[in-house]
């Protein structure tokens, strides 16, 4: 997985990379909102680290992109499956 960000620090504009192993995806939800779910996308490399969040809705977005372009995906892997 490769990440790509842009942020502004002293005026300027700096671009910031990182790419790792994806190790784990968590969903959370909000015990006093339960609508309010995030998806946490947990990467770890060799020089960064980081979470990826999304909300249920930008979730469901991407789901439906990706569900396009099924066509193109030749095989899934189960990183973690908890009961």
């Amino acid at each position: 997985m490769r990440v790509k960000t842009k942020k502004r620090h002293k005026g300027r504009i700096v671009k910031v990379q990182g790419e790792g192993e994806v190790k784990e995806v968590l969903i959370n939800e909000n015990i006093m909102d339960v609508n309010k779910r995030i998806i946490s996308i947990c990467f770890r490399g060799m020089e960064s680290s980081g979470i990826v969040e999304l909300s249920e809705n930008e979730a469901e977005d991407l789901s439906k992109t990706l569900g396009s372009l099924a066509k193109l995906i030749k095989s899934t892997k189960v990183l973690k499956s908890q009961k």
